[in-house]
């Protein structure tokens, strides 16, 4: 109540000392700054989920900082809500990163299963495209289940998980290429 008599009090002293159209030209040539910018970590904790399938003695904070390695030198703060806001929903993205990669390892195979017959798949995937389809809803097998597809992809195809100085890649000797995560 106090603070709202001294903020009248103190437009009324402006009022009363400068006209009414120079302080609104004032204060319409002042630029307005903004409201904090609403912070959407889904990616980075999409990506943290998908480390951690990979390499699971990681801790919490270390996958924060592999995530967060694009960002300027002080992202202390960062990595903490990241750490934090995994740590909420941690059964969540480790079961999304999960089947990103199981998603992403069934492509790998079903390519190199058909990488003989490239002009075929590519006619395919320009037909999809043309005709759009509906989205479905996928019902997802227990964690064991995910957790077994996804081991068994990983040892058919050989695929690992390398941590670099830049970006997790994923490699696939078969293929003779890295495929960065």
């Amino acid at each position: 109540m106090q603070d709202d008599t001294e903020f009248e009090r103190a437009i009324q002293n402006l009022l009363d000392r400068y006209p009414k159209d120079r302080i609104l030209a004032a204060l319409q040539a002042t630029p307005s700054r903004p409201g904090p910018k609403r912070k959407d970590d889904s990616e980075m904790l999409n990506r943290m989920g998908r480390i951690m399938t990979w390499h699971r003695d990681l801790s919490d904070r270390a996958a924060a900082e592999i995530v967060t390695r694009h960002l300027p030198n002080d992202r202390r703060s960062v990595i903490d809500r990241i750490r934090k806001s995994f740590a909420k929903d941690r059964e969540y993205y480790l079961r999304n990163g999960k089947v990103n990669e199981i998603i992403r390892l069934r492509t790998i195979a079903k390519r190199t299963t058909e990488s003989s017959n490239e002009n075929s798949g590519r006619a395919d995937h320009s037909e999809a495209v043309a005709h759009k389809k509906p989205l479905v809803t996928v019902v997802l097998p227990d964690d064991n289940t995910l957790e077994a597809m996804f081991q068994e992809l990983r040892s058919t195809l050989g695929a690992y998980c390398r941590l670099t100085d830049k970006d997790p890649v994923v490699v696939v000797p078969r293929l003779g290429e890295t495929r960065p995560e």
